[in-house]
């Protein structure tokens, strides 16, 4: 499934968290053992975030999705990080997460173009990742820079839109005539791919952001590994 989701300040918990290393508990291949973390601060709700998609095409389908409003809830994560040399460090993460909010489907088929909108929810649920980043501490937070990751995430979406775009679909004469699989549709609307930093982009997280406990222990981290 594609679709690409641009979160407003949820950057302060996926975006943000994943840079600094968010962890499955696997070990970095070449690099010393992994150090983990827990940034407490960073879990809770952040409302009146918005998204947008780009199209997004499964066979005769295009879909693009949108929300004026959602609310994210990040509940959990568990981190590490390991340096790797040069000042970059292999990252990896595991949050838990969810989300609600208005979310606006514009979907063409066929040629056939119909626009619907309802109430969305992401389940609660567990997203994991891994890559590199360049880890800078500053006075008053750290800069990161994203060396490698994945191109997105796929986060798992529930909408009544699904249902009455599949029926609107199934009850097309012109669609069955076509062949369509109404099916693919349902998929498109349910399973939702959030795109990660690309590689060069640079996220500034505050030091008041992420908490002063865990920000010294941030610093340990990034001290112990300093090249001399």
């Amino acid at each position: 499934m594609g679709g690409v989701l641009t979160w407003g300040r949820w950057r302060s918990n996926l975006l943000q968290v994943a840079a600094l290393g968010l962890c499955l508990g696997l070990a970095a291949p070449g690099a010393a053992a992994p150090r983990e973390f827990t940034f407490e601060e960073l879990n809770g709700v952040y409302p009146d975030r918005s998204f947008q998609t780009p199209p997004v095409t499964w066979g005769l389908f295009q879909v693009a999705l949108q929300s004026p409003r959602f609310t994210a809830l990040l509940y959990r994560n568990r981190l590490q990080a390991a340096p790797l040399g040069d000042g970059r460090h292999w990252i990896a993460a595991e949050v838990e997460a969810s989300g609600h909010g208005r979310l606006i489907a514009d979907i063409d088929v066929a040629g056939m173009a119909t626009r619907r909108e309802g109430d969305a929810v992401a389940p609660r649920q567990t997203l994991a990742l891994e890559g590199v980043a360049v880890v800078e501490r500053q006075p008053d937070g750290y800069a990161i820079t994203v060396v490698e990751a994945p191109p997105s995430l796929v986060v798992q979406i529930r909408s009544g839109l699904s249902d009455s775009l599949v029926a609107w679909c199934a009850g097309s004469t012109a669609l069955a005539w076509a062949g369509v699989e109404c099916g693919g549709l349902e998929r498109l609307l349910t399973r939702v791919a959030v795109p990660l930093p690309k590689s060069g982009e640079r996220f500034w997280l505050a030091r008041q952001d992420l908490g002063e406990a865990y920000a010294v222990e941030l610093d340990r981290y990034l001290a112990g590994v300093q090249s001399p």
